[in-house]
């Protein structure tokens, strides 16, 4: 109950971090509402966020590391317990739902994963309404087959663990796939938060032209999450660099986020609680508000 708890902190405490003012040391308190926990005193930890633009030299990046790691209060002859949290940009990578049949098979081809092809068609077969499969896709006549047997979902990806279910997708291929994709957000890459991969996939696009969109946004001393980080203010910016590719990018592409993955992790000894949080950072009244859109225990 008490490693939950502090996993149950941890998550909400650093989620506010989307905002740029955390203060630990301030009370707040968590309560129940039909089983699910919500903030409910947050003014003493968060300020309005004033930018126009997330990147990771932001407070909520958590700087170089991307996470941060505290000790927790425990018993004296009780082993240490710790505390660790990260975040993360769920718009920086590629949107299952909403990424092109041309973007989708390029991603795929350049994250090397086996059977490209099929894995690339399956997944436009697994998301439209028809039954008709693709050149090298599935519908429910091979899925039919399988041990044990399902159907293709003809609908919207609601988690990414459902990669699994795709024809050619093996579990390599999955791990690989898995820190790059999202089910949230409207499909635009946030130039300032995307990994080199996800920019090297958009249309047009390859690793020397993502490198420069990297170098840019990192600053003179080449490291993200640093105070001399120069990210990209508006997403015409990427222009100079890319030339005449970012007319191809440019409606594929922004500078703002909305959704962000919170990891919190507690340990006493050798048990460990986690929880996982997706909140959608949503502006209201002049205000940023924060609602829960997955939460997930183990």
């Amino acid at each position: 109950g008490a490693l939950m708890a502090f996993a149950f902190l941890g998550a909400y405490a650093w989620a506010a971090l989307t905002l740029p003012v955390l203060r630990l040391t301030e009370h707040f308190t968590l309560s129940c509402d039909e089983g699910a926990w919500r903030l409910t005193r947050v003014a003493a930890l968060l300020a309005r966020d004033q930018n126009s633009h997330d990147a990771l030299g932001e407070a909520w990046s958590l700087g170089p590391t991307r996470q941060v790691e505290f000790r927790l209060p425990v018993e004296a002859g009780e082993p240490e317990g710790r505390l660790t949290v990260s975040v993360e940009d769920e718009e920086g990578k590629v949107q299952l739902n909403a990424v092109s049949p041309a973007h989708w098979r390029k991603f795929v081809a350049t994250r090397r994963i086996p059977e490209d092809e099929t894995v690339g068609d399956s997944l436009l077969d697994w998301r439209d309404a028809d039954s008709t499969p693709g050149l090298h896709g599935a519908e429910d006549d091979y899925y039919l087959r399988r041990s044990p047997p399902y159907r293709a979902k003809n609908a919207s990806f609601d988690t990414i663990g459902e990669l699994r279910l795709l024809r050619g997708m093996t579990e390599p291929g999955f791990r690989l796939l898995v820190p790059e994709v999202t089910v949230y957000g409207a499909g635009r890459v946030n130039l300032n938060t995307a990994p080199m991969m996800v920019l090297a996939s958009l249309p047009g696009m390859d690793e020397m032209l993502a490198r420069r969109l990297i170098q840019r946004r990192q600053g003179p001393d080449g490291v993200p999450g640093t105070t001399d980080d120069t990210p990209f203010l508006v997403p015409d910016q990427a222009r100079v660099l890319l030339g005449s590719v970012y007319d191809r990018v440019a409606d594929l592409v922004t500078v703002n986020s909305g959704h962000f993955t919170v990891r919190s992790s507690a340990s006493v000894g050798r048990a460990t609680v986690s929880v996982r949080v997706v909140l959608n950072r949503q502006a209201l009244a002049g205000a940023r508000r924060l609602q829960t859109m997955q939460w997930t225990e183990d």
